[in-house]
């Protein structure tokens, strides 16, 4: 390895958000090694130990146990963990600050399927460690994300008010696209510009692992069930409807002057 060249380590950097983030580091400099079963040449976990970061990103299904197995070989460097849901990493963060393992929490806005990272969203979160968080950020910075911070403990509240809702709209909509008998498509000439942005929604959702969109959906806490909220939201639409167009209007002028505040 040439003299000054930091060494990371990308554990699941085999599966499909490895493929995003193994080239993503190299083009910034890193020597990356793969800690991956299904990589040809994948170094042990051991070789984590050594690095001067190390960036977890297999399922989330696997994200607790896996992260708990990297904890184990205390790593002497920054410990960066991708999970879309953090109720499991939640209780491993006082055990690494037990393990003086410099662990850090983010969280990538986009999946693998996005093309680029530039101009994506990624959440930092705060769980107590100012230099985890600082070290996380430089990591991440100058490859054209947009960062933003959050306390770690609401980060699975933010995603049940708002991934959560916009996963389940897309697949509402799917569901009863395909259930009309409509293709999931957007043919030229005949489809609308707010059809085609459904089709957007959608599509994508579709080709997500299905564990990952389940646990997504069961991130909220108690009292922010996303199926919940958008079954009020239709009865509320569906009553509006009903009731003719003052109050259609009424309610459309309501989520208007939210919006502008």
């Amino acid at each position: 390895m040439p003299m000054g060249r930091r060494l990371l380590v990308v554990v699941g950097g085999a599966g499909r958000m490895g493929q995003v983030f193994v080239p993503f580091f190299r083009r910034r400099g890193f020597s990356v090694w793969v800690c991956d079963p299904r990589a040809p040449g994948s170094v042990p976990l051991e070789g984590c130990a050594t690095a001067d970061a190390v960036v977890v990103c297999v399922p989330l299904p696997a994200m607790g146990r896996v992260l708990s197995e990297v904890i184990d070989v205390r790593p002497r460097g920054l410990v960066v963990e991708m999970a879309s849901v953090k109720r499991e990493i939640l209780p491993l963060v006082p055990r690494a600050r037990r393990e003086r393992v410099l662990l850090a929490s983010v969280h990538p806005m986009f999946g693998p399927s996005t093309k680029g990272t530039r101009g994506r969203d990624l959440i930092l979160c705060e769980s107590g460690n100012a230099r985890a968080l600082e070290g996380a950020r430089r990591l991440f910075s100058g490859g054209g994300l947009k960062i933003a911070k959050m306390p770690l403990a609401e980060h699975d509240a933010w995603i049940a008010r708002t991934m959560s809702v916009a996963h389940l709209l897309g697949l509402v909509g799917a569901s009863a696209l395909v259930d009309s008998g409509t293709p999931i498509e957007a043919p030229d000439g005949l489809s609308s510009s707010t059809f085609r942005r459904l089709v957007d929604l959608a599509g994508p959702l579709l080709a997500d692992e299905p564990e990952l969109l389940y646990e997504i959906q069961r991130a909220a806490p108690d009292g922010l069930s996303p199926h919940e909220g958008l079954s009020r939201a239709l009865e509320g639409w569906k009553r509006a409807l009903e009731s003719g167009p003052e109050a259609f209007a009424a309610e459309l002028l309501r989520l208007r002057a939210a919006a502008a505040r």
